[in-house]
């Protein structure tokens, strides 16, 4: 079953790419996501060209509006020259996502993986947050909030409810077992929030910007996984 569907992925990912693409003269590759419950299929054409394809879950209403969202903001970003990998075909019906293939190297495992010295890990983090400050300026430009699938901006309850709340539930209670006392903490996050809140919120802000979500390309720093994206 698992096979069958992503042949039936790579068959409409080369019906939505040029007549180059046919199924017999394709490789496909599944790769395990992170935390997600979508697709990812790399389809390697025997001419050595590679591109990458993304699949919501079947009938799923917030997975389909999370595909349309990384369609519209992804070209949006890659219009204001952002890094982000380049796009070449959505299918707005099933949310079929086909992009460009960054290849697998991301700096957390460069990081982690301690392949690379420690100035070129410096070199790497500073191109990041270069790239970070163009994207959160340039990505505002003309953005439009109908884009974002789950809210259109980054606020105070925001921060408490699926922030402060996640961490609490996730890590405090769950993970560590932690014995909290809720009222101190949940006054802790309050001013938290409200001092987060002062702070100019008309910036595009990636929502989930690690290192797991940046791939290093020919040299290059690239981000992945915007579609979350509101600004903040």
């Amino acid at each position: 079953m698992k096979q069958s569907v992503e042949k039936k992925i790579a068959a409409q990912s080369c019906r939505m790419l040029d007549d180059a693409w046919q199924l017999a003269r394709v490789q496909v590759e599944p790769l395990t996501p992170d935390g997600s419950l979508r697709r990812f299929c790399r389809l390697r054409h025997e001419d050595g060209r590679s591109v990458m394809a993304v699949a919501p879950p079947a009938c799923d209403i917030n997975g389909l509006a999370e595909a349309i969202a990384g369609w519209n903001i992804g070209r949006h970003l890659w219009a204001c020259e952002v890094p982000v990998p380049e796009l070449y075909g959505f299918d707005e019906q099933g949310g079929l996502l086909l992009c460009e293939d960054l290849g697998d190297t991301r700096l957390h495992d460069l990081v982690v993986g301690q392949e690379c010295s420690p100035a070129d890990i410096t070199a790497l983090y500073r191109q990041v947050v270069a790239e970070l400050a163009r994207m959160q300026v340039r990505g505002r430009e003309n953005f439009d909030c109908s884009w974002c699938w789950d809210t259109a901006r980054y606020d105070r309850r925001l921060m408490l409810e699926r922030e402060s709340g996640y961490f609490l539930q996730a890590l405090c209670l769950d993970l560590l077992q932690l014995p909290v006392v809720a009222q101190e903490i949940s006054q802790e996050f309050a001013a938290l929030a409200d001092r987060a809140a002062q702070a100019d919120g008309s910036f595009f802000l990636h929502r989930d910007f690690q290192s797991r979500n940046i791939m290093v390309h020919q040299g290059s720093v690239r981000f992945i996984d915007y579609q979350a994206g509101r600004l903040g």
